[in-house]
């Protein structure tokens, strides 16, 4: 149950960060290109869902098939990917997971919303 419960929170904060990214791409090209805005078409939003989804289904199931694994955190009450064992292949998971679900993402939303904020203020 540790395990389910781990991928499960994972997989959830995964796919969140990432539609917070298409969020803020969809804001800045709203703003940006507005005699270009496009209808809001199921399809459309449909695919960008997906793609966010399988994002985050991908880092939250690698740990699944080998690529570091769950364990319990410190307060025995939750399960989360492994942080402290200090092995490359638990080390190299979280090096690009922290590149490519916290880093790119995080750079991603502040320099789109910061261009969204300066297109708005001029």
């Amino acid at each position: 149950m540790c395990i389910f419960s781990g991928f499960i929170m994972y997989l959830t904060s995964c796919t969140v960060i990432y539609l917070m990214v298409f969020v803020s791409l969809e804001r800045f090209y709203i703003l940006h290109r507005p005699l270009y805005m496009r209808k809001a078409k199921k399809h459309v939003n449909f695919n960008v869902i997906s793609v966010a989804l399988l994002l985050g289904l991908f880092w939250s199931s690698v740990p699944l098939i080998g690529w570091s694994h769950y364990s319990m955190e410190a307060g025995m009450l939750t399960c989360s990917v492994e942080w402290k064992e200090n092995s490359l292949n638990v080390y190299s998971y979280n090096v690009a997971m922290f590149l490519f679900v916290f880093i790119l993402p995080f750079g991603l939303i502040a320099i789109l919303n910061i261009k969204s904020i300066y297109i708005v203020i001029l």
